[in-house]
């Protein structure tokens, strides 16, 4: 070990550290042998090996011909013997040991004894948990020291006038015999001055008298309730856009009838008010518009006036509308078909009627799982939007098989009383939406059948998608080529209304339910391989298709 300093100060520390390092050990090292070893230093010198030898064996400890005949027996497992549960007042040593898995007769395992203690601590009536563990002649005893947590042995609510106390306890969430904290009884006074809000007593106070010191055993909540608060009026100041009485149709404060009947301040109700405005603002392309609500509670203190104060803000514009993902129908198409145009202020109204037009212009032409979705991007310019209709218009498909299923306790309509209002929807022909919803309000409009949709019973036609088995026998359709780039002299037989591009199927459902229909009937339509042959005017033959023809020329049945 070499250290060199500059100055002469450190050197000399340095040559401190090295000899109170390795000097120091060495010289005690050579007296302590020589103390317990009476062997002379020329022995040492004219035998160095007895001397490795020697200072080996000092270091290691030896063990006797029994500790080492004991140490190569196998251990036997220890078995517990007892149980015990100790510290328990208010809760069953039944309950204790329905807990536990170290069981008498079982062979003792600590980390399924720390187990048992994790799940007693877990059922919060305990505030500790040890363990104590004794040997005897027979096992294991393991005893549990239980700390329980106070319980709650009463409930009370003092100084309430306007509500009972059965209803209040009842709001707290609190039970006698639970377990008692803190945070169980703020809690409770949160829930009970929550309610006390909602039911109009706008300066109601609770409190905690009791339970919230180590040595209470109940809750008592002392309530302020002051005076009940109703609505005087409600006034707007701010709003430029739409007028007072449009934005009281949006919002629930108001005032009651006659001012006698409802009309309580409810401040959740009031929360709720200011996301309706703001809602409702930008839905008209107010993206910042803010809105907050101010009580003027009056002398008495009865009555109070709600002003919501509206900061508006600018009003964006649509800078651009573009479409992406569309294949069937070119830019300039579905542009026309939209409401909203570039430099238009923006409106979530018009926006979802858009993507309904949209939805429909699709599903008229049997693309009836095409998926639009609106995107509106905001740009860095202030003011100005962008939005983006991303269209997946999916595969296109015709007519399959047509299932009805009539419902009741004696069904005696026939199949011909639902198909003969179908109207252009017939076996073979490209599915439009638009008739599925008009053949639907049809049969509801008929009296027929059981129409309450309070109820969830209503006529429903129901279009369902090709089993998966029977996808792979179906080829992929040709995607057609934008309507631009076709010769105006030439007509692809693939984007005509009533062709399609393959022909394959996907099955078409109807469910009729009769008077007295408890639960919806089950679906049996599979679909079937497209390939009529008219065997005879106005008769269809479908393969895999049963039951009778429907002929929409002569509304016969056969």
């Amino acid at each position: 070990m070499l250290i060199v300093c500059g100055d002469i100060r450190y050197r000399c520390v340095a040559a401190s550290l090295f000899l109170a390092t390795w000097i120091t050990p060495m010289v005690l090292a050579q007296v302590t042998s020589s103390r317990y070893e009476p062997r002379s230093s020329s022995s040492w010198a004219s035998d160095p090996s007895a001397h490795r030898q020697a200072s080996y064996s000092r270091s290691v400890p030896t063990l006797d011909a029994e500790e080492i005949e004991a140490s190569r027996l196998p251990q036997t497992p220890q078995v517990v013997a007892d149980v015990k549960i100790v510290g328990n007042q208010s809760v069953r040593s039944s309950q204790v040991r329905a807990q536990l898995r170290t069981r008498p007769g079982r062979t003792f395992d600590p980390q399924i004894v720390q187990d048992d203690v994790r799940r007693l601590a877990e059922t919060g009536h305990f505030a500790n948990v040890r363990t104590h563990k004794k040997g005897t002649p027979n096992g294991i005893v393991i005893t549990y020291e239980l700390f329980e947590r106070p319980t709650i042995n009463y409930v009370k609510v003092l100084g309430n006038e306007g509500i009972k106390d059965s209803v209040l306890i009842r709001e707290s969430g609190v039970k006698v015999g639970e377990s008692l904290n803190f945070y169980v009884v703020d809690e409770a006074r949160r829930k009970v001055e929550l309610f006390y809000r909602e039911r109009g007593y706008h300066q109601a106070q609770v409190t905690i008298a009791e339970g919230d010191e180590p040595g209470h055993r109940g809750i008592v909540l002392m309530v302020h309730e002051g005076e009940m608060v109703r609505i005087y009026s409600t006034k707007f100041v701010g709003n430029e856009i739409a007028s007072d009485g449009r934005l009281k149709t949006v919002i629930q404060t108001k005032p009651g009838i006659l001012y006698l009947f409802k009309g309580k301040l409810d401040q959740k109700v009031l929360a709720e008010d200011e996301e309706r405005l703001t809602a409702y603002y930008r839905a008209l392309g107010y993206f910042k518009a803010t809105v907050k609500p101010e009580l003027q509670v009056g002398s008495s203190g009865k009555w109070a006036t709600v002003v919501f104060v509206i900061h508006e803000g600018p009003r964006y514009r649509l800078r651009n509308v573009s479409f992406v993902g569309h294949e069937r129908y070119t830019t300039e198409e579905l542009a026309a078909k939209t409401e909203m145009k570039r430099g238009d202020y923006f409106s979530l109204g018009s926006m979802n009627r858009d993507r309904k037009i949209l939805a429909d212009l699709y599903g008229s032409e049997g693309y009836v799982y095409a998926d639009i979705k609106a995107d509106p991007r905001f740009l860095e310019e202030p003011g100005e939007i962008d939005l983006i209709y991303d269209i997946r218009e999916g595969e296109q498909f015709r007519v399959g098989n047509i299932t009805v299923h009539i419902q009741g306790d004696n069904p005696h309509t026939r199949r011909t009383v639902v198909l003969n209002r179908a109207g252009n929807l017939q076996p073979g022909e490209i599915v439009d939406i638009r008739e599925v919803r008009d053949w639907e309000r049809r049969l509801k409009s008929s009296q027929l059948f059981a129409n309450e949709p309070q109820r969830g019973v209503t006529p429903r036609v129901a279009i369902r998608p090709p089993e998966v088995s029977d996808i792979p026998t179906m080829a992929k359709q040709p995607k057609p080529r934008p309507r631009e780039t076709q010769p105006a002299s030439h007509s692809t037989p693939d984007v005509t209304r009533g062709q399609s591009p393959e022909r394959y199927v996907s099955p078409f459902d109807i469910i009729n339910r009769r008077h007295g229909t408890i639960q919806p009937p089950s679906i049996t339509a599979t679909p079937v391989r497209l390939s009529p042959r008219w065997s005879s005017p106005g008769i269809n033959e479908f393969n895999g298709s049963t039951g009778p023809s429907f002929n929409s020329q002569r509304g016969q049945t056969w």
